[in-house]
């Protein structure tokens, strides 16, 4: 498959790659402002768990941005709130059953940690 053959969004992701992989000094810049313009906070998580903490590597201005949304994710507990509606879904479904022990201690270890 060729790049030209992508959507929109997977262009911009292939985009912050190849900025990542650029020998640039100011690279980490670069991948994290196409993200930032994308708009898009999957992919934001996506750059943060590829690059770690770079602050070092950031203007000021982009790293605020970036800690801000990175608060303002985290605040709004959504992934927490998709995991516990999945788990009250599987218990009405009978699916929760279904799993093996460690799966369901998995689970509601998750829970236990949200709590």
């Amino acid at each position: 498959m060729l790049v030209s053959d992508l959507d929109g969004v997977t262009k911009l992701w292939v985009e912050v790659l190849e900025a990542l992989e650029s020998n640039t000094v100011d690279r980490y810049e670069n991948a994290f402002w196409k993200v930032l313009d994308m708009g898009d906070d999957i992919y934001l998580l996506r750059l943060i768990s590829q690059t770690g903490p770079v602050t070092n590597k950031l203007s000021n201005r982009t790293c605020r941005i970036v800690m801000n949304k990175l608060n303002k994710i985290i605040r709004c507990n959504i992934l927490q709130m998709f995991a516990i509606d999945w788990i009250e879904d599987s218990l009405k479904t009978g699916q929760f059953e279904a799993m093996d022990i460690k799966e369901k201690n998995e689970h509601l270890d998750s829970l236990h940690l949200f709590s």
